[in-house]
C-alpha cells in the first residue's frame, strides 16, 4: 500500500462513523454495527458490551470482517471498504489512547456525562486490519483495490 492508497483509505474512514462487525463463535455467527473511530494506521477502535454476543464471539474466534459504506441510491456513487483483521480488548495504555481517538472523533461522547460514563464501563476493541478492500464504482463500475497489510 503506497501513501497516497493509504490516505485513500484514511479520508474515507475519516469521512463514515458505522461500520458492520461479523464474528462468528460457539453459537453461530453475528453482526453488529457499532460507531468506530480509526487512527493513522488504519486500526478501528470501538466499545461495546463485553457480554453482547459480537464479543463473546470475538473471545471465541477473533478473526473478524467488518464493512464501512457510504450511503447512497446510485450504483455509480457506491463506496465502501472491507476489512479482515483481528479483533481485540484493549488495556491500559492502548485503551486509554484508543479512548483519546473515539473521543476525538465523537466529541459529544465526552460531552454527555451518561455516556461518558459508558465509555468508562464499557468494554474498548480494536480491530488490526490484515486485508483491506477499497470498492468505488465512481472510478468505474466494480472498481476494487486490495492490500494485504
Amino acid at each position: 500500500m503506497t501513501a497516497e492508497e493509504k490516505q485513500e483509505v484514511r479520508a474515507f474512514l475519516g469521512e463514515h462513523t458505522t461500520l458492520v462487525l461479523s464474528t462468528r463463535g460457539e453459537s453461530g455467527t453475528a453482526a453488529a454495527a457499532l460507531f468506530y473511530a480509526e487512527d493513522t494506521g488504519l486500526n478501528l477502535y470501538f466499545l461495546s458490551e463485553p457480554t453482547s454476543e459480537h464479543i463473546v464471539n470475538v473471545s471465541a474466534c477473533p478473526e473478524v470482517a467488518l464493512v464501512i459504506a457510504a450511503d447512497c441510491q446510485d450504483w455509480q456513487q457506491l463506496r465502501g471498504v472491507q476489512i479482515k483483521g483481528r479483533c481485540i480488548v484493549l488495556e491500559e495504555e492502548e485503551r486509554a489512547r484508543a479512548e483519546g481517538v473515539y473521543l476525538k472523533k465523537f466529541p459529544f461522547v465526552g460531552e454527555n456525562p451518561m455516556l461518558r460514563r459508558r465509555v468508562g464501563i464499557s468494554g474498548v476493541y480494536g480491530v488490526r486490519p490484515r486485508w483491506i478492500r477499497l470498492t468505488d464504482n465512481r472510478r468505474g463500475f466494480s472498481d476494487k483495490r486490495e492490500w494485504v497489510l
